[in-house]
Parts: structure tokens; C-alpha cells; sequence
């Protein structure tokens, strides 16, 4: 059965594509891990291992295999020693037992005490930081690892936001960002985060203490920041990475205004440039649901028992405002024509743009927090704004295979069945393959979810998830035979 880490921590050993560095950390620190978390990727073909070792959630102490990353590297780039003393350390090191760099430097004399702890501190901080520029790498949590003394006072929530901070691309965010500039920014519902552990600079403080109140679209946030917009992109997503915020479409407050015959006349006069989705007043991502939500607030508004004690004028208005009204919902309301007015209305750049995002929130309930049930709505939802999504597609499969698996056959059948799907319409498509080799791989079928993970591999030689998850069966099926 598909394992479900929510109920266990630490998690099994995983891919960095699946569970990002930054989400480890606030895990780490949520479940008071105390124990080894070793990160592994590759560079210019050699292999890159590091060590952060926590204690009640908290890093205490980091290594790393690169040499770059030593104290007296970088004590010496900093100008903070010579380069002789930097040699004499390294000599005297190879001959003392239970010593480390920073304890020779200081007997001598090249830093106090007090450098030296501030020295670890940012060597530690760097090491950290280089993570979060990885393209992919495994990870693997360890609570049997003897760890080391506290010698590191780690703000990890602050170590998070710099680094997606400084790692995200900002003309990806700007173009991803495109299709959210009429969305509200708000406060993430039910977050774990707690945003006064981030060390804001000026600046950034000014713009955080801003975001919310009163509320604001994206596009207004902008003029507030007193820096360049790419930066700017930057914090913002850095803050969504984290769960902090979020960008909801909230329905204006009509007011009484609203039965004002000069208003009314006004919407309908509007009507015919608008989509059906404005005239609703819904998101133009709105799903079946949304649409009967959104009708039968305007019908709760302009129906003929809410305005029989208003004016003639106002009544015949109002009749002619739900007309419209029911037309956009009658249009609307069947799946398919839906699906293609709004790849029609809103472009493919946009319905792209927005099935991305449901995907990713769809990942991060499947992967990190196994609610199934949330996991399938993003995923459906990301398949219906924008069908040639093939992933999603496949991970709403794999959603419905893992919350039906092994109890409902027939629903890890249907799951199966779609993710199947996904792979014919999706031939290039390594997920695809991959979600299948998991399914197969949960029902103990390890002929076909090796061939599957093979041909993920094949499709793209490059994707680490593929390699990782055809290794570890590989190693699965020697230990078999």
C-alpha cells in the first residue's frame, strides 16, 4: 500500500521533486525531529552529500563534502584569516584527534571564541542555503544517528523564506504571476508558519505589513513596494511557497446600491462585453459547482420574491439582469462546453497558468499532507481548466488509486484506469509513467512498475524521480531473489 507519511515521521527516504527542501525544514520542525536529515545530489558529475543534524526540530550542526564549503575556505574568502593561517590550520589538523578547523584557528590566534560561533553559524547558513538551489536530489531522515552537541542557533523559518527567496526565477514567477493579477491576496487559512519567526529587512517588513488589511489584488500590491518589481515577485511567492499567503477571487460586496435602477440598468448594459463568468460574478476557473453557487446568489438577490417590494422600474430591471443571469448559468453549467468557452475567453496562457497552481496545491495535499480527498478536487479541477494538463491527469488518478487502495476495487481500479489515460495521451510524459509505476508498484505488480519507471527514465534520462524510485525496486527485487 502506498505509504502514508502523514502518519508517521519521519517520512521514507524521497525525491526533492516530490517534497521540496523548504517543506522538510517546517516538517522537521512542526514533528520536533531530532535526528539526521542527508541530502544527496549531483554536480559537474560528482557526487554532493550534506548532513543537517537536528535536535527538537532544530538544526544543530551541518556538514557537507565540499570543500568550498570549509571553515578556513571561507573564513578566507571573507578575509577574515590569511592564507598562511589557513594552511597551518589544515596542518595541524591532520595530526590532532577530536578537534574541527575552527578550534585551531582560535589557539592560533587567528579568531576569537566569539568568531568562531559566529563563523559556524554562517558556514552552516551557507550550507543550507546552497540546497536550495538544487534542480533535484534525494533526501533521507534518520532518528537512529547519534547527533551532535547544540552548537547552532538556527531561525528555520527565516532560513526557508531567503532561500526560495533567492532561488526562484523571477521572469517564471512574473509570467506564472500574470494570470493572478485580479486575485485578492490573502492570509493562508489553518498555516502552520508563523511569519514573525522571518527576519524581515525594512522594506520587506513594510511591504509584509501591508498585504492584507484592507484587502488587495495582486496588481495593487505593487505600487506599495518601494522595490523592483522582481524583487517584489520574489518575497510574494517566496511567501506563498511557505503557506503563508495565498490568492483567493472574492466576490465584490454589492452594497444597497444594488437595486438603484441607474446601477442595474448599468450591469445590463455591460452584460453583452462580458464573459459568462463576470456576469455570474464567479473566477473564470469556477468548476459545475461554483457556477450554481454563483447563480443562485444573484437569483437570492434579483429573484421576483426579493424585489417584490421594490419599484416597477427595479422589478422589470431586475428580471432582465436574471435572465441574463440564467443564460450564463445554463451555458455554463454543462462540463464540456464549459471547459472550451473558457480556453476560449481566457487563453491558453492563462488556463495554463491556473492549472499549474491547482496541480502544485494538489501535489502538496497528495505528497506531503495524504489528504486524498483535497488532492482529488485540485486535481480535477486542474484537469478541467485546462484538459491538455496530462500530469494532472495522472495524479488525480493516482489520488483516487491511493484513497481507495486496497479496501475499494473498484475505486483503485478507476484510479488505475485514468492514470492509464494519462499515459496514451501523454506518451512524452515522464509522470505519467511514474504515477503508474507507483500504482503497480503499491499492488506488488514489479514487472510492470519497473517497466513503467523504465520508461519514464527513457522518456527523460534526466528525471531523478524516475532513477530513484527504479533503483530502490531494483534493489527491492535483488533482495527478493
Amino acid at each position: 500500500m502506498p505509504e502514508r507519511q502523514s502518519q508517521a515521521w519521519p517520512p521514507s527516504p524521497g525525491r526533492l521533486s516530490k517534497r521540496p527542501f523548504h517543506a522538510l525544514l517546517v516538517e522537521a520542525l512542526k514533528h520536533g525531529f531530532t535526528g539526521t536529515l542527508v541530502m544527496r545530489t549531483t554536480r559537474n558529475d560528482k557526487p554532493v552529500e550534506k548532513k543537517i543534524f537536528f535536535l527538537g526540530g532544530e538544526p544543530t550542526y551541518v556538514t557537507s563534502n565540499l570543500v568550498t564549503e570549509c571553515l578556513g575556505k571561507l573564513l578566507l574568502r571573507a578575509n577574515k584569516i590569511t592564507k598562511e593561517q589557513n594552511q597551518e590550520s589544515l596542518k595541524l589538523l591532520k595530526t590532532s584527534l577530536n578537534k574541527f578547523q575552527g578550534d585551531i584557528l582560535i589557539e592560533i590566534g587567528a579568531i576569537t571564541p566569539e568568531e568562531r560561533d559566529l563563523s559556524l553559524k554562517w558556514q552552516a547558513e551557507i550550507k543550507i542555503m546552497d540546497i536550495f538551489s538544487w534542480e533535484d536530489g534525494s533526501f533521507a531522515f534518520s532518528n537512529n544517528t547519534p547527533v551532535k552537541k547544540r552548537v547552532l542557533t538556527l531561525n528555520i523559518i527565516d532560513l526557508a523564506y531567503r532561500g526560495l527567496k533567492q532561488h526562484l526565477d523571477p521572469e517564471l514567477l512574473k509570467e506564472r504571476s500574470k494570470a493572478l493579477m485580479d486575485m485578492t491576496v490573502v492570509p493562508t487559512k489553518n498555516t502552520d508558519i508563523n511569519p514573525n519567526y522571518i527576519r524581515f529587512p525594512k522594506a520587506e517588513r513594510r511591504l509584509f505589513e501591508n498585504l492584507f488589511d484592507p484587502p488587495k489584488r495582486l496588481r495593487e500590491i505593487f505600487p506599495l513596494s518601494t522595490m523592483l518589481p522582481h524583487k517584489t515577485f520574489r518575497i510574494i511567492w517566496a511567501l506563498h511557497e511557505l503557506g503563508i499567503l495565498d490568492f483567493e477571487y472574492i466576490q465584490k460586496d454589492l452594497g444597497a446600491e444594488i437595486y438603484d435602477p441607474a446601477a442595474l440598468s448599468e450591469r445590463i448594459k455591460k452584460a453583452p462585453g462580458q464573459t459568462y463568468f463576470e456576469i455570474l460574478e464567479i473566477h473564470e476557473i469556477s468548476g459545475r459547482r461554483d457556477v450554481e453557487k454563483g447563480f443562485e446568489r444573484l437569483a437570492g438577490l434579483f429573484s421576483p420574491q426579493a424585489v417584490a417590494n421594490r419599484s416597477p422600474e427595479v422589478q422589470a430591471l431586475a428580471a432582465q439582469f436574471l435572465e441574463l443571469a440564467e443564460k450564463a448559468r445554463d451555458y455554463l453549467i454543462e462540463d464540456d462546453r464549459r471547459r472550451r468557452y473558457r480556453l476560449q475567453t481566457s487563453g491558453e496562457s492563462r488556463c495554463r497558468t491556473f492549472s499549474t497552481m491547482q496541480q502544485g496545491k494538489g501535489e502538496s495535499e497528495l505528497f506531503l499532507k495524504q489528504d486524498y480527498k483535497n488532492a482529488i478536487e485540485l486535481f480535477y479541477s486542474s484537469t478541467e481548466i485546462f484538459p491538455p494538463n496530462v500530469e494532472a491527469k495522472a495524479l488525480l488518478g493516482l489520488s483516487i488509486f491511493m484513497k481507495s487502495f486496497p479496501v475499494d476495487r473498484k475505486g483503485f481500479l478507476k484510479g488505475l484506469e485514468i492514470i492509464k489515460q494519462a499515459m496514451s495521451a501523454g506518451k512524452n510524459v515522464p509522470r505519467a509513467f511514474i504515477c503508474a509505476g507507483l500504482a503497480y508498484r503499491a499492488m506488488k505488480k514489479r514487472a510492470e512498475a519497473h517497466n513503467a519507471f523504465t520508461m519514464a527514465l527513457k522518456i527523460k534520462p534526466s528525471d531523478g524521480e524516475a532513477r530513484h524510485l527504479l533503483n530502490t525496486l531494483d534493489k527491492k527485487l535483488g533482495q527478493k531473489l
